[in-house]
Parts: structure tokens; C-alpha cells; sequence
């Protein structure tokens, strides 16, 4: 995975930490999972604080896929609705 924010994910593992949250590690798990190939995840900032915006790339730099690893929490830190209280953190296609 190529990380384009490390600063941003740093924060976001923290604040994951400090909630004693899982769901962000098991996002980008899923993210990795999809290189094969010479696919290549590339992790991007989102405009909402800790979310993601994240694209999948061909060997040959074609675009495969795009989304968004999107932070579901407080309102005032989130732009994302979910009714998935258990996950605080989603991958969205």
C-alpha cells in the first residue's frame, strides 16, 4: 500500500487506539488483501477528519477501482451516517 498521508493515518491509528477500536486495522487489512498481482492500493486524504480516500491500480496505472475508508463516529468528526455501531470504520466502493 502506498500511504499519500502518512501524517493522517498516523492520527487515525491513534484515535482508533484511544477507542479501543478494531475496525480501521481490519480496513486496511482488506485494502492490502487486494494487491495481488501488482495491483496497488494507494491510501489518499479525505476532506472529513480521520477517512480515507483510497484507489485501486493496475500493473499499468489503470485505475481498477476507487473509494473511500470513511470514519462513521461523532458527528463532528465524521460525514458519514452508518447504522453499524460496531464498526466505526467502512471501506466504501
Amino acid at each position: 500500500m502506498i500511504v499519500h498521508c502518512e501524517e493522517r493515518l498516523r492520527e487515525a491509528r491513534e484515535y482508533a487506539a484511544q477507542l479501543g477500536d478494531h475496525s480501521l486495522q481490519k480496513c486496511l487489512d482488506k485494502l492490502e488483501s487486494w494487491e495481488r498481482d501488482g495491483r496497488m492500493v494507494h491510501l489518499c486524504r479525505d476532506h472529513a477528519p480521520y477517512s480515507f480516500g483510497f484507489r485501486l491500480v493496475a500493473p499499468d496505472g489503470r485505475l481498477i477501482m476507487n473509494g473511500g475508508l470513511l470514519y462513521h463516529g461523532f458527528p463532528d468528526r465524521s460525514d458519514a451516517v452508518t447504522l453499524d455501531d460496531l464498526n466505526l470504520w467502512q471501506t466504501h466502493t
